[in-house]
Order: C-alpha cells, then structure tokens, then sequence
C-alpha cells in the first residue's frame, strides 16, 4: 500500500474518531433551545408544558398547551417569612393538579429570563424528577412563532403524580450551611441580586433589613443572559471567563443566593448544568431568611474593588489567563456542552475534511502530503486561535469593555443603530455574515496598503507551496487588527447570540481552509459571490501587473468585494503560479523570528 492511499485511509479514520468524540461528549444538559421544544413536542406525547408567569400574562397568550402556575402557589406558607421551597408532598400536590406525570419531560419557561423556571426546575431536582428542562430565552423567544401562541385554556387533567426518583437535595443550603461557610475559606458566597440590593441601597419587599450576608461576592444573575436580546443565555466562553473573574472557580465551594432563591436557582443551574461546576447549593431561604434572625450583615461598597464585580483592572487582566485557560481545557477534555460549541475538536475536524479532500483530489498532484512548511502552519492553527488568545487577546478584550462601562455607564452594545435581533433568523445570519465579512476585506486591503501594517501581514505570505493550514498562519499582531474592527462592527448592528457566531465562525473556516487548499475549484457562477481556490491562489501570487502592486483578490468569504470595487484579478489557473514575495528567500523560517517581525523597519 502506497503512502498517498495510507493516509487517506488514515485520514478518514481520524474524521470518524473525532466525530465519535464529539457526539459522544454531547452529554444532554437541561437548557433546550426553541427548535428543539418544537420537535420535542411533536415527537413525543409524554411532555408537559409549564408556564411560570402570573395568570393574567398566560390569559393574554401563552404557548400551545401550555399550563399556568406563579410562584406563591408552590411555596411552603408554614414559615413566618415568604419564599421557601414547598415540602416534598406539598409538590407533589402541585404537580397532579398540573397533570404531570411520572414519564413526562417537563418544559419549563417564564417572561423572567428562565431565573422563575430554573426555580421550578431546582425544585425538581430536589426532589427527584430529572427530566426537566429551561427553554432558553424563555416567552420572548416562544412568542416570536405568533401561530403557537394563543389565549385558549389548556385542558388539564389531575394526575397522581409520584416521584420517579428519592429526594436528593445535593443542591440545597440550608440557613445552618450558610452559617458554616462564613468560617470556611474555601467557600465562596455568591450574592446574585442587583448592586443596589447588594449594597444596602435597596431593600425589596418581603425582606427584614437591607444588606448582604458578610463575605459575599455579587454576580448578577441577569449578567447570565442576553437581557435585552431576547433573554437568551450568552455563550459558554463568555459565562467561564465571568464567573472565573469574579473568583466563582470549580476547586471552590459555592453557595449562591438572592433574595428568595429564585435568582440564584437560574446562578444554580448555569453553574452545574451549563458549566460542569460540581460543588454547588442554592440557598433557599436566602436574604429574606437571613434578614429575618439576627445574623451579621454587610453593606456599602467593598472599599478599594470595583462596583459591579468587585475586582480592579489587574484581577481582571489575571483572571482573564485562568478563565479563558480553563474553557480551552474543557473543550479539550470533551466538557463543552452543547458539543457543537467545542471550538477546538470542530476546528480539528474541519481541518481534517479539508486535508482529506486535497488528498483525493490534488489540484498540483506533485505537492506532497506534507507540504513544504506544513507542521509550522499547523502550530500556526493552534497558535493563534487558543495561545495567542489565552496569552494576550482575552485579557485585552476584557479590559477594554470594562473600560467602556466605567467610562460611559454602559456596554459596547449600545451603539448598537439597528437591532438585528428583531430580523427573521435567516436574515440576522445572513447581515451578521456578510457585516463582519466585508469589515475584514477592508481591514485585509489596509493590511496591503500600507507598510507599517504589512510587514506583519508578509509572514501570511510567506508560504510557498500551498495548503488548507496556511489559511491560519498570520502574524499574531493581525488579531489586534481585525478583531476591533469585527467587534465594533457586531455592536452597530445589534450584537448576535452565540447559536450564529458558531454558524459563522465554522462557515468563514471552511471557506478559509477550502481557499488555501491544494484543490483546483472555483465554483461556478458561484466564484463571484464566493471566494474559492482558484481566484485565493493569485492573492498570493509573487508576480502581480502594476495596477494590482499592492495587491489583488482581498476577499475572506466572500469574493463579491473584489469585484464591486475591482480588486479583483484571476488571468489565468494559476495551477503553477509563483508564491510569495520580493526577497522571500530572505524571509525568517524559524517561528520564534516570524514572532517578533514587524516591530522594526
């Protein structure tokens, strides 16, 4: 057996295993996106659907089928104070009068951002019914689809609900549990209501006094979510990093609270569902309990730490390094859930597909395999999407939107001049894409035009025989660069959940690989809309006419930029073309020396 047709074996192989792994480390959490409740529902008739709002908001429309409850009709009233949890019968009483049986899949949703149905779902838990689920983005997201919203009453059924499974109340604190960890150093207080109720400024009703338990940290609840787009839960990265930074890490206990353990439920959920966190209680009780005895409290502003999250701009700038190290870990170890998210395994993936293609179908059939300066290209791929970002881009992100809050009161996102979240979803991909697209063909024809920032842009061409992994080697400065220019143009038009960037991202790395590859297509009609092959080659090419001296062919994804503001130049196959540039025999070859270049003249 030839070496070409091993590694095509060996190569497929390897595309499988991947597979397997991912799909196998795609282990169910309880959040459930929209679409997924729609084919839940049609394919299976043990669901029940709760809605968690008062009655006079189900009344005006609710989701198909759906049936109501509000919070004060499953609490338990024997306590002097208001919020507990209801005791095992009473709930269970709650539920016949639902019609839930033993074998449903319970859906649960709110108008709250998923803190009132994360409560109802904690509760569960608690109790032993496993199959419950929070619809991400809740109400707002349901009510979109107009056709299954209505104001038609549910026909309920009483069951005799018994739970499936014992109580189990692993994730539950007690007021004596919240007593001991004030003593315990490896315990972390979790206060997750606002900064007013935090600070003492505000005291909500059915509290005793205002303040917060002594020692508590405060992370918002709602800092979870996307409040004002569509209340649907940011992405995993983002939760790492902003727990992390608060200090909320997985080596340490954590209690979390609010003012009746409704917030904190939604804080729960997020921290053992969404992110692994394995040493996690929910305060049941919470500030109205505590308020209520005579216990120690707290008030005012931590002295010397920022308001909102209680560090400064270097704890920041650290816990960037931890929190962005410990999401690329998880991915690595197969932890990211939903595992289409695992940035890592996918781009692999991806990788391998590419390099399978160009080994079936070579466009230079005497190219080897490895090509001349494809291991180099390959930490490249590495280098720049995981170290570069845990080293420095994170940290400097970070920093500049705390800037931004500090400075002007608000987020990034309210420059936003029109709101794409109010689009079809088709069409707020469809802007997103080609929005951030055409930000990074102007950013690349700025790379060309002028000297200071070429000289870090020539280590991208410096590749002289070319492949799908020279679409990653660039000099680390570019980050800097393109991703400014991509996050401000992501804030003018709304923001994106994080469902679309993963759609984009794996999209725009296809395409980049695919153009970079040793496979000779072009597309069609489709190469004037589409960058390909055939047309990236001559973007490289070391012999371009005088009227294309800076350049030709800037386009990433898309290739309809070339050709609206004629940049674009492909003479002939270019099969054979020379690559690379004026006294490229005297470029660095060593990655150490390709670093640092670019910083003198």
């Amino acid at each position: 057996m030839n070496f070409r047709k091993m590694m095509k074996y060996w190569l497929v192989f390897s595309c499988l295993i991947s597979f397997v792994g991912m799909s196998a480390s795609a282990k169910d959490n309880h959040l459930i996106s929209v679409k997924d409740v729609t084919v839940l529902v049609a394919e299976d008739s043990n669901v029940v659907i709760i809605d968690i709002r008062k009655a006079e908001e189900f009344n005006k429309g609710h989701y198909k089928n759906a049936v109501n409850i509000w919070r004060s009709n499953y609490v338990d009233t024997s306590f002097a104070y208001g919020g507990v949890m209801p005791t095992r019968e009473q709930f269970k009483e709650v539920l016949s009068n639902l019609g839930v049986s033993t074998k449903d899949n319970i859906l649960l949703y709110d108008g709250r951002g998923g803190c009132e149905a994360a409560r109802f779902w904690w509760i569960l838990k608690n109790y032993g019914h496993p199959n419950s689920f929070v619809i991400d983005g809740g109400f707002d997201v349901l009510s979109v689809d107009e056709s299954k919203i209505t104001s038609e009453v549910t026909n309920v059924i009483v069951s005799d609900y018994q739970f499936p499974e014992e109580e189990n109340l692993s994730l539950y604190a007690s007021l004596d549990d919240v007593k001991q960890a004030l003593e315990d150093e490896n315990t972390v207080l979790l206060d997750t209501r606002t900064l007013e109720e935090f600070i003492g400024e505000k005291q909500k009703k059915g509290a005793y006094r205002s303040g917060r338990i002594p020692g508590s940290i405060l992370n918002d609840w709602a800092n979870s979510i996307h409040y004002n787009e569509g209340k649907l839960m940011k992405s995993l990265k983002d939760l790492t990093y902003d727990f992390n930074r608060a200090g909320v890490t997985k080596d340490k206990n954590i209690i979390v609270y609010c003012q009746s353990g409704v917030r904190s439920s939604h804080t729960t959920f997020v921290l053992t569902e969404l992110l692994g966190y394995k040493n996690v209680k929910n305060y049941d009780g919470s500030w109205i309990e505590w308020s209520y005895n005579d216990l120690p409290i707290d008030s005012g502003i931590v002295e010397g730490e920022s308001i909102q999250s209680q560090v400064n701009y270097w704890n920041l700038f650290v816990g960037s390094f931890s929190g962005y190290s410990n999401y690329v870990l998880s991915e690595i170890t197969f932890q990211t859930k939903p595992w289409y998210q695992n940035y890592f395994w996918l781009l692999i993936l991806l990788s391998l597909v590419v390099w399978l293609l160009e080994v079936l179908f070579p466009w230079r059939k005497n190219q080897p395999i490895i090509r001349t300066d494809f291991w180099i290209d390959g930490f490249y791929m590495f280098f720049n999407f995981f170290i570069f970002n845990l080293v420095i881009f994170i940290a400097f992100c970070n920093l500049t939107s705390q800037f931004f809050k500090d400075l002007f009161g608000g987020d990034l996102s309210d420059l936003a001049l029109i709101n794409i979240q109010d689009y079809p979803e088709w069409a707020q991909l469809l802007v997103f894409f080609v929005a951030t697209d055409f930000v990074q063909w102007f950013t690349h024809v700025m790379l060309h035009r002028f000297d200071v920032l070429w000289r870090f842009h020539k280590v991208h061409h410096s590749v002289e025989e070319m492949g799908f992994a020279a679409h990653l080697r660039y000099h680390w400065m570019e980050n800097v660069f393109y991703t400014p220019m991509k996050y401000i143009m992501v804030m003018l038009i709304g923001g994106f959940h994080p469902e679309q960037a993963f759609i984009v991202y794996y999209t725009a790395i296809a395409i980049g690989h695919l153009n970079h590859a040793n496979i000779g297509w072009s597309y069609g009609p489709l190469k004037y809309i589409i960058n390909n092959p055939k047309m990236h080659i001559w973007h490289h090419a070391y012999d371009l006419p005088e009227n294309h001296k800076n350049g030709a062919n800037f386009g990433i994804s898309l290739s309809i930029w070339d050709y609206i503001f004629r940049t674009n130049y492909v003479p002939h196959s270019g099969r054979d073309i020379k690559l690379g540039f004026e006294k490229i025999e005297k470029f660095p070859k060593v990655f150490l020396k390709q670093l640092f270049l670019g910083f003198g003249k």
